[in-house]
């Protein structure tokens, strides 16, 4: 009898643990916080901890350590060991689009958040997206496939700075009406767009969605981001406005983009990538060249006056000669030949 009764009880454990690891693997949280951590040892317990806080907890978390050589790898694990909702991807350095695209390969979250390391999040932002996403869904049976919302800059310490962060802090008021009923990427009229802010940390996006249209970030491309967004937008996402501050962006003298020559390769490449990019996804040939125009203009304007950017110069006047015969393409030859001889002659 005795041993009867410990059998049962040893199967009804195993069962017990069968079922609940079984609950774990098919459970979807609402969202996976994807952060990328490259040497960020002084700013990552705040990114780490303002997430753990939210008063939300259907979420989880994904840190790549993208071969980081101070302290954060030992910071980032001292947190995982203490929660089960962190997963640690421990990579050597291939750079900030690989590590957001591997995160994704194993995120569980119905919509993904890629948070950068230096930043931190609103402790209520992600039961107000979550709240957003349902009475949107509820009310157009169309689940979002972007949702957008307010940044604040704060300086170094993480207070609110007056430093202006361009137009990260914006939103359209085009899109202001959209917070209920989704309105649909590709057919946001063009001038609006600028008034629309790339950056990844300013909104969420349905995983699957990105799946479906097989969207990721772009290697070794500093302007990850804007690529990312356009191309997102152009496959026809629809999107909503949180008219609301869910995110705090730092801003410090680290940052990639306080060093110009540093990402001045990736200015010249970002005209040719996000037109070939939204053509590939189906895009519309006329958002195609209105995305390569906008970011033409910063090849002359972010000009480091270094003659070792010329070679990258000139292989994208290349992608332009081979391009059709007519006034757009014409137009931008032009100029970019004239540019490049100028600065030749000053050799």
């Amino acid at each position: 009898m005795k041993k009867a009764l410990v059998f049962i009880l040893i199967y009804c454990v195993i069962t017990a643990l069968t079922f609940w690891s079984a609950v774990r693997i098919l459970y979807q949280p609402f969202i996976s916080v994807i952060i990328s951590v490259y040497n960020y040892e002084s700013y990552i317990s705040t990114t780490i901890e303002s997430v753990l806080k939210s008063s939300l907890q259907d979420f989880e978390v994904i840190i790549v350590n993208d071969g980081s050589t101070d302290n954060s790898l030992y910071v980032i694990q001292k947190y995982a060991k203490n929660n089960s909702k962190i997963t640690v991807i421990d990579q050597k350095n291939q750079g900030l689009s690989i590590a957001r695209n591997n995160a994704m390969k194993i995120a569980k979250g119905k919509y993904v958040w890629f948070v950068d390391a230096d930043d931190f999040i609103d402790v209520s932002a992600i039961e107000k997206m979550k709240t957003a996403i349902l009475r949107s869904k509820n009310a157009t049976q169309i689940e979002p496939d972007i949702v957008s919302f307010y940044i604040k800059p704060v300086n170094h310490i993480g207070i609110p700075s007056e430093e202006k962060v361009g137009y990260y802090s914006l939103l359209p008021r085009e899109l202001m009406q959209h917070q209920i009923t989704p309105f649909q990427g590709n057919q946001i009229p063009h001038y609006v767009l600028p008034y629309y802010p790339a950056t990844s940390s300013k909104q969420i996006y349905r995983l699957k969605y990105l799946q479906d249209k097989q969207i990721q970030f772009i290697p070794h491309l500093v302007f990850e981001d804007e690529v990312f967004f356009a191309t997102t937008l152009a496959s026809g996402a629809k999107g909503i406005i949180i008219p609301q501050v869910l995110y705090y962006k730092r801003s410090h003298g680290a940052s990639i983009t306080h060093n110009r020559p540093r990402y001045y390769d990736s200015t010249v490449r970002l005209p040719r990538i996000s037109y070939q990019e939204i053509k590939k996804i189906g895009g519309s040939e006329e958002l195609a060249r209105f995305y390569f125009d906008w970011h033409f203009s910063g090849v002359f304007s972010k000009w480091p006056n270094q003659q070792k950017f010329i070679p990258i110069l000139k292989e994208l006047l290349a992608f332009i000669q081979n391009q059709p015969n007519d006034d757009f393409w014409e137009k931008h030859k032009n100029r970019l030949q004239s540019f490049i001889l100028e600065q030749e002659i000053k050799q």
